[in-house]
C-alpha cells in the first residue's frame, strides 16, 4: 500500500469527520473544533494510518471523532 500524506487524508475524509462530530454534538463551531482536533491526532499517528487498509483509516478517523465528542 502506498504511504499517504496528511492532505490525502483530509481531502478524502474531512467531510466525514466534521459530520460524525456534528451528528453529536449538534453544535457547528464544536464539530469544527473536533475536527480539527482529529486531525492533529491524525499527523502524530501517520505511520500507524499508512499501515492501514482505506476502510480501517476512515473508521480510525470516525471512533476518533466519536471519542473527541464524548469527553468534550
Amino acid at each position: 500500500m502506498p504511504a499517504r500524506d496528511i492532505e490525502t487524508i483530509y481531502r478524502t475524509c474531512s467531510r466525514m469527520v466534521y459530520w460524525a462530530a456534528y451528528g453529536v454534538t449538534r453544535r457547528e463551531s464544536d464539530a469544527m473544533d473536533i475536527a480539527q482536533s482529529v486531525f492533529l491526532r491524525a499527523i502524530k499517528n501517520i505511520d500507524k494510518l499508512n499501515t492501514m487498509e482505506d476502510g480501517q483509516v476512515k473508521a480510525w478517523l470516525y471512533r476518533v471523532a466519536v471519542n473527541l465528542c464524548y469527553d468534550a
